[in-house]
């Protein structure tokens, strides 16, 4: 494409690529980080509530019930989590920003409307099948791309490094967690049940559709901590020794956190 010669004075631009970004020129960063300075956890892609309170009660499950420190082996558990969060969100009335949700409902319209209906999301979840078949691109994932640096930031979890590089829940998401657990109840037991099979009926979509984005209580324990936790009305973080202890005690080899 030959561009247009304006003479001196003017930017060069260069040849016409991807147009369908929201804000190609950047123009919404100085609003960004005026927002951001007075609520550290948003930006404009962490779009739901409720991201916030699964994560950290996936960073406790695998912590409690795994703990295994291969990124790996938590990447795999991981991915699985959200796409199976994403095929939730998707059966019925369709939920808004969740990742993975045009894989979604993709995956629920090629299948007949049977309650006994499989959808195996194991393919679609892992990392390394073709880029087409997976529930999203990025290989970390909602968490690993978007989500994971603004929990830092909010101060419910601790980055990875070298020595520890699976995130783990400090002391300020664990009450967090621990409500989202009783929030869901028994769903939590069908939810990992699928997730380890990398499989899901229908009826089990249905069943778990409490665990959509919007099906967060009012006035529930969940969502005051959420409210408390996104405009700071929380205790500072410090990292849960208890998790740190469940996920590394085990192996030598692995410096804990401090």
């Amino acid at each position: 494409m030959k561009m247009k010669d304006f003479g001196p004075g003017f930017p060069e631009w260069t040849e016409l690529g991807q147009d369908g970004g929201l804000d190609p020129l950047g123009m919404q960063r100085p609003i960004e980080a005026i927002y951001q300075s007075l609520l550290p956890g948003i930006s404009t892609i962490t779009l739901r509530f409720r991201y916030y309170s699964f994560f950290v009660w996936m960073l406790e499950v695998y912590a409690r019930d795994q703990g295994n420190t291969d990124p790996v082996s938590f990447r795999a558990f991981q991915r699985r989590c959200e796409t199976l969060f994403a095929l939730i969100a998707a059966r019925g009335s369709t939920e808004l920003g969740v990742a993975g949700i045009d894989w979604a409902q993709k995956q629920l319209n090629d299948v007949p409307n049977d309650p006994e209906t499989i959808i195996d999301f194991s393919i679609g979840a892992d990392p390394d099948t073709d880029v087409d078949q997976r529930y999203l691109r990025n290989k970390g994932g909602a968490f690993g791309g978007i989500y994971a640096t603004r929990m830092f930031e909010m101060g419910l979890i601790t980055l990875g490094d070298d020595r520890n590089p699976i995130a783990v829940c400090t002391n300020r998401a664990l009450p967090l967690a621990e409500a989202f657990a009783v929030e869901i109840g028994e769903l939590g037991t069908a939810f990992l049940r699928c997730v380890k099979g990398g499989t899901v009926t229908l009826a089990d979509l249905d069943r778990m559709a409490p665990m959509q984005p919007s099906e967060i209580l009012a006035g529930s324990a969940e969502h005051r901590l959420l409210v408390q936790i996104l405009l700071g009305q929380v205790e500072p973080r410090r990292v849960c020794r208890r998790l740190i202890c469940l996920s590394y005690a085990a192996m030598p080899d692995v410096s804990r956190a401090a």
